[in-house]
């Protein structure tokens, strides 16, 4: 009888550990080429919302006009408009091809190139703050 009691204690506990535990990560994306970031950023949402993950912040490679405002319509979409985003800080241009715009015309945003900070200084912000260091950095692009 013990042992069964310990078994279900230890199982118990691991299975608390597992469900309760949140991989943390940082999305780092070129936005708007391709539809894998899209789908990316979607399940991450999703995730989210199944207590799967904490995603800390997104930093977007791609200087792309309307990208930040495209990755913000997405987490406002899911509601989930505090996830802080960083952007490359170079001249921002306009790319005809990409969805980002399509995106960010079609769905409510409040965030844009111009505002958000330097992914560099965001990732700084966020690894100095993390308290165990343990972040997973999901990379998409170049």
């Amino acid at each position: 009888m013990k042992k069964i009691i310990k078994s279900l204690i230890i199982l118990f506990s691991l299975l608390s550990i597992s469900l309760y535990s949140q991989t943390r990560i940082i999305l780092d994306t070129d936005f708007g080429s391709d539809a894998d970031d899209l789908g990316a950023l979607t399940m991450l949402n999703y995730f989210i919302e199944k207590g799967e993950c904490n995603l800390l912040g997104i930093m977007c490679w791609s200087t792309e006009k309307y990208a930040v405002s495209a990755i913000d319509a997405v987490n406002r979409y899911y509601k989930h408009p505090n996830i802080p985003i960083g952007v490359r800080k170079d001249q921002p241009n306009l790319t005809d091809w990409n969805y980002s715009k399509s995106l960010a015309d079609r769905f409510d945003h409040q965030l844009n190139f111009e505002i958000v900070p330097d992914a560099t200084v965001l990732y700084r912000k966020i690894l100095a703050e993390s308290p165990d260091k343990s972040i997973v950095i999901v990379t998409i692009g170049p």
